[in-house]
């Protein structure tokens, strides 16, 4: 979940060592804020290597079966899919559900600078990945 440089990256890797992968995104492209060209050439380099990718996706829920999977109820333009998985790897970042918290939708990030502290207690409480913050907002 979260097609960003960290996701994207760790999924390859197990892809490459023999996983399906999945990748889930809420935006309109992987990596947001990278240049749209760079995007395509590892978007269809993923998918020649085998991997289903979901745009303007979001994870809605998720529950535990009885075979020890996960599946992921993942809303797509309303309709829910179910993606069932093995594991589950969420590197979603905080400028993605802040974009998505106050409305603004799919846009350069690059232009949108740092998000101000103050703005950041309207995210709901997120771990992230690598550092960036980890616990409650």
């Amino acid at each position: 979940i979260g097609a960003g440089v960290i996701g994207l990256e760790l999924g390859s890797v197990y892809q490459r060592l023999g996983a399906e992968l999945t990748v889930v995104e809420m935006t309109g492209s992987l990596l947001p804020g990278v240049e749209p060209e760079c995007t395509a050439v590892v978007q269809k380099r993923l998918v020649k290597d085998g991997a289903k990718i979901m745009l303007n996706a979001k994870a809605a829920g998720f529950e535990k079966n009885s075979d020890g999977s996960v599946s992921v109820n993942v809303d797509v333009g309303g309709k829910i899919e179910k993606v069932v998985a093995d594991v589950v790897l969420v590197a979603a970042t905080l400028v993605a559900l802040w974009i998505v918290e106050i409305g603004i939708g799919s846009t350069n990030l690059r232009a949108l600078g740092p998000i101000p502290l103050t703005w950041m207690s309207v995210l709901p409480r997120v771990c992230t990945k690598c550092g960036k913050l980890a616990g409650s907002v």
